[in-house]
């Protein structure tokens, strides 16, 4: 479900996300070795790191990239000419830079809480870590660094990510896993261990807001490939970074003999879905709830699925996921 607005490299691209159920009992395939980086020469349009769209993540006005804590590295600073008698006037250049595609590293934490945040907002004002966490974005941001380099992996995991890099400055992210394997309670024991290390204790009756999200989390059949925790930083949107790491994404589940592919979206975040469906995949099933209505102010989700290539290793699983 986590997928942020307005983002689909390809036309829309929003963050995505939320699986907090007990794990499933099949156990998946295993690991493959990963693949070689990918490398693309793309043009891009470069804009100003202190554009107004960014302030919303990260207040600072200091011109650090949105959604970073005070004194992290920018994971992508554009280029921007000032002219003209009025400061405000700038020129947008245009550049020809490297785009990588590369696994997620321990570095990369910084910026993985950016998209973690940014996912889970997706078009709404407040998401889920906004309600649970109730505290400042560098607060929040801090607390899902820490999340993402847990000694247990979980579904905010940085080892699950795929990065997109332009100039070697990640810039876009997006997470595939199976449930099994790093969905069920393993977010809450990872959740436990960042609190003693930033020295939080949970709230109760933010824990009770935040848990109404509940109600309406995707429901996915044994060996399904989810993908999620999807964002763009705004600036560099549009611009298929998305596209290229949807490949890279199902590439991974193809190869681990998952069956499906299943990716959730928010009910409204429609850039988001039409960006999704025009890449093979179709809305399978929806949750409603006024609980969560009343607290996120979303209606509640649906889920967007498509098939991988009928493999000896995933035949039955398939036939399995027509049935249903």
């Amino acid at each position: 479900m986590g997928v942020a607005p307005d983002d689909p490299s390809s036309g829309a691209e929003q963050p995505t996300s939320l699986q907090i159920r007990p794990p499933a009992t099949t156990k998946p395939p295993a690991r493959t070795p990963p693949t070689s980086l990918q490398r693309y020469e793309t043009p891009l349009i470069m804009v100003d790191s202190e554009d107004e769209s960014l302030q919303r993540l990260h207040p600072d006005k200091s011109g650090r990239a949105a959604g970073l804590a005070p004194g992290r590295p920018v994971p992508a600073i554009p280029a921007i000419v000032e002219c003209g008698q009025q400061a405000k006037e700038r020129i947008i250049m245009r550049t020809t830079a490297e785009v990588t595609i590369v696994e997620a590293r321990p570095e990369h934490a910084a910026f993985i809480a950016w998209v973690t945040l940014a996912a889970f907002r997706s078009h709404l004002e407040h998401g889920f870590w906004d309600f649970i966490l109730d505290a400042p974005d560098d607060q929040m941001l801090r607390f899902l660094e820490v999340l993402a380099t847990t000694e247990r992996e979980h579904w905010c995991h940085h080892s699950i990510f795929v990065v997109a890099e332009v100039d070697g400055r990640p810039v876009s992210a997006l997470s595939g896993y199976f449930e099994e394997e790093h969905g069920g309670l393993r977010l809450r024991d990872a959740m436990a261990e960042a609190n003693e290390k930033v020295g939080r204790t949970q709230d109760p009756v933010a824990l009770a807001r935040a848990m109404t999200v509940l109600q309406v989390l995707p429901e996915h059949l044994p060996n399904t490939w989810i993908v999620e925790n999807v964002a763009t930083l705004p600036e560099f949107r549009r611009r298929g970074l998305v596209d290229r790491l949807m490949a890279e994404a199902l590439e991974r589940g193809r190869r681990r003999g998952a069956a499906v592919a299943d990716i959730s979206v928010f009910i409204g975040n429609d850039p988001a879905q039409r960006a999704y469906e025009k890449s093979g995949f179709a809305v399978v099933a929806e949750k409603r709830h006024p609980d969560f209505e009343a607290v996120y102010g979303c209606p509640g989700t649906r889920t967007l699925r498509r098939p991988f290539a009928a493999t000896p290793g995933n035949q039955r699983a398939q036939r399995r996921a027509v049935r249903r």
